[in-house]
C-alpha cells in the first residue's frame, strides 16, 4: 500500500483527503409547500406564477444566483419584448406573493419517500469573506405535496480525436460567454454541430460581438432558413462536414473533412453540440428508467416518483413557446389535484423554433484520443474494448469503463457513450437503454448533511449524578455511549492507571465500594 497506492493515485490525479477540521459552519432547515418547482427557467417561472396566483404554497428552487435559466443567455423575445423583461417581471411578481418562496443558489439533489426532497443552498460560497456566523451551506429537507421538475437540458459533445484540447467547449458555453457575460472566448470561432439549436447559439454569439468564422454541420442539407440567416451574417457554412482533428497546445486550428476532401481552418475556439439531453436525474430516483425519444435523439423521463410532473426541456420539449405553455399547464394540474383553482393565465407569446436534429455521435477514422466522458477520461476506444470483452449491457459498460461514474453521473456523456455501444451491437438506442440516476444529483458536502451536529454538538456530554463529586477528586473519565463515566480516581504518587485501579479494587474487596450505574441500560415497564 505504501509503495504502489501513492503512485497510482498520483497518476490518476487523485489528491489526499483533508485531515484538518472543516473551518466552515453548516445549517439544516425544513420547509413545507404544496408545490415544489425545480428550475427557474421559462417553464419554471410560468409554473410558479400559475401556482402562486392560485394561493398554493410554492417553493421555486434554482441552482443559479439569477432566475431565468437559458433565457439569460439567449437573444429572444417574449410578448414582443426582450425575454429578460419577462424574467424580471415574473420574478418581481413572485417576490411579492406571500405564499411563494424563491430559493436561489439552491440545488434540489434528491427525491425521497413521502414527497420529501433534499436541497443544498449555497449561502456563503460566493463570498470572499462571509459575514460572522454565516453558514457556508444550508441543507434543506423540503416536504412537498406535489413537485414539478423544470430542470432544462444539457448540451452533449460530439466524439472525435482531439476533442479535449483547450479551446474546445460546448455551444451553450459559447452562448453564455457571449450573451450573458458579454465576453468573447476567442478571436476566431468555429461551430461543429448536428442541430438547429447550435445555429441559433452561433447567431446569438455573433450578434453579441463574437466572430463566427464557420459553422460545420454534419447534415448535408441544413434548413434553408438557417442558411439564409448565416449568409446575412457573413458566416461560412460547411454542410455535410465533420471535424476530424484539432491542432495546437491551445487550439489554433481545426481540420474539417467533407466529401470533397479535408481543409484546415484557423480557429482558437471550437464550439460543439451533439444535441441536448433532458435533465432527467430527479425523475429516476425512484427507479423509473428514462425512455428514448428519437425525435430529439435523447432520453426523456419514464415512470415518475409519486406526485411529480415534468415540463419544458426536461421533458424533451425544446420549443420556448411550448415550454411556457407546458409549465403553466402542469402547474395548473398539480394545484388542481390539491383543491386550488388555478386562475386563467394567458401564456406569453414566443417564437416557436422547431427541433431540427440529425442523430450523430462519433466521427469515425480520427487520430488521437476521442473522449466520451471528460471527467473519467473514457474514450471511444474504451467502449470498443468493453464491447469486445462482452461488457455490453449498459450497467456493465458503466462499471467496466467508469462511463458516467464521475460527479456529473453521465449527464454530459452517457447518451453519446450508449450510442457508440448501440452502433457496435447493432441495436437501436431504445433497446440499448440507459443507466439509472441516483441521489444526490450533484456532490453534497458531508458537512452540509451534518449541519451543526459534529463534535460535542453531535455527541453531547451526559454527566452522571456523581460527576461533580468525582471531578472534584480528580477522576479520569471515559465515554460510555452518551455518558461520561468515572474510570478511576488517581491518588498522588501513583505511577499509572494500573496502580490506581489495583488500589481501588483492593479497597472495594476489603471494604466498601461505590458505583454509579446511571450509564447502564434501563427497561421502562
Amino acid at each position: 500500500e505504501k509503495l504502489y497506492e501513492p503512485t497510482i493515485r498520483k497518476a490518476a490525479g487523485l489528491g489526499r483527503a483533508a485531515e484538518a477540521a472543516d473551518p466552515d459552519s453548516y445549517e439544516k432547515a425544513y420547509a413545507f409547500c404544496d408545490l415544489l418547482v425545480v428550475g427557474g427557467g421559462a417553464s419554471g417561472l410560468m409554473a410558479a406564477l400559475v401556482a402562486g396566483r392560485s394561493g398554493a404554497r410554492v417553493i421555486l428552487a434554482d441552482e443559479d444566483f439569477r432566475l431565468g435559466g437559458r433565457l439569460l443567455s439567449e437573444k429572444t423575445d417574449i410578448d414582443d419584448g426582450p425575454a429578460l423583461r419577462f424574467v424580471a417581471e415574473a420574478e418581481a411578481e413572485l417576490q411579492a406573493l406571500p405564499n411563494v418562496t424563491l430559493m436561489r443558489r439552491t440545488t434540489v439533489f434528491g427525491a425521497y419517500d413521502g414527497g420529501t426532497y433534499g436541497a443544498v443552498e449555497r449561502v456563503g460560497d460566493h463570498l470572499p469573506v462571509p459575514a460572522p456566523f454565516m453558514p457556508r451551506q444550508r441543507y434543506w429537507k423540503i416536504v412537498a405535496k406535489r413537485s414539478l421538475v423544470c430542470a432544462g437540458a444539457i448540451d452533449r459533445p460530439i466524439v472525435f480525436g482531439g476533442n479535449d484540447r483547450p479551446g474546445v467547449m460546448s455551444v451553450q458555453a459559447l452562448r453564455s460567454y457571449a450573451v450573458r457575460y458579454g465576453v468573447s472566448p476567442g478571436q476566431r470561432i468555429v461551430v461543429f454541430a448536428n442541430n438547429g439549436y447550435a445555429w441559433s447559439a452561433a447567431f446569438d454569439a455573433a450578434a453579441a460581438g463574437a466572430q463566427i468564422v464557420a459553422i460545420v454541420d454534419v447534415r448535408p442539407e441544413p434548413p434553408a432558413i438557417q442558411l439564409e440567416r448565416a449568409k446575412k451574417r457573413g458566416i461560412r457554412v460547411i454542410a455535410g462536414g465533420e471535424v476530424v482533428a484539432t491542432s495546437g497546445k491551445l487550439l489554433s486550428a481545426v481540420t474539417v473533412r467533407t466529401a470533397r476532401g479535408t481543409e484546415r481552418i484557423a480557429a482558437d475556439v471550437l464550439a460543439i453540440s451533439g444535441g441536448a439531453s433532458p435533465n432527467v436525474g430527479l425523475t429516476s430516483h425512484f427507479g423509473g428508467k428514462p425512455v428514448y425519444n428519437p425525435d430529439i435523439a435523447g432520453f426523456v423521463p419514464g415512470a415518475l416518483p409519486p406526485g411529480m410532473r415534468v415540463a419544458g426541456a426536461a421533458d424533451g420539449d425544446f420549443s420556448l413557446a411550448r415550454c411556457l405553455a407546458g409549465g403553466a399547464a402542469r402547474a395548473a394540474d398539480a394545484v388542481g389535484d390539491l383543491g386550488f383553482a388555478a386562475q386563467a393565465t394567458p401564456v406569453p407569446q414566443a417564437r416557436d423554433n422547431p427541433v431540427t436534429i440529425a442523430p450523430f455521435w462519433h466521427v469515425q477514422d480520427t487520430k488521437g484520443a476521442a473522449f466520451v466522458d471528460f471527467q473519467n477520461d473514457v474514450t471511444a476506444k474504451d467502449i470498443t474494448i468493453a464491447h469486445r470483452e462482452g461488457f455490453r449491457a449498459v450497467e456493465l459498460l458503466k462499471r467496466y469503463t467508469t462511463l458516467g461514474m464521475a460527479t456529473d453521473q453521465g449527464r454530459n456523456s452517457n447518451v453519446t457513450g450508449l450510442a457508440i455501444m448501440a452502433a457496435l451491437t447493432g441495436q437501436d438506442m431504445g433497446t440499448t437503454g440507459t443507466m439509472l440516476f441516483r441521489p444526490p444529483y450533484t456532490p453534497v458536502a458531508i458537512g452540509a448533511l451534518a449541519g451543526h451536529h459534529r463534535g460535542k454538538d453531535f455527541r453531547a456530554t451526559r454527566p452522571t449524578p456523581t460527576h461533580g463529586f468525582a471531578r472534584q477528586r480528580g477522576a479520569v473519565f471515559v465515554e460510555t455511549g452518551l455518558w461520561m463515566r468515572t474510570q478511576y480516581v488517581p491518588q498522588p504518587g501513583e505511577a499509572d492507571w494500573l496502580e490506581s485501579v489495583t488500589r481501588e479494587v483492593t479497597a472495594t474487596r476489603g471494604g466498601v465500594g461505590l458505583i454509579d450505574v446511571s450509564t447502564f441500560g434501563k427497561i421502562d415497564l
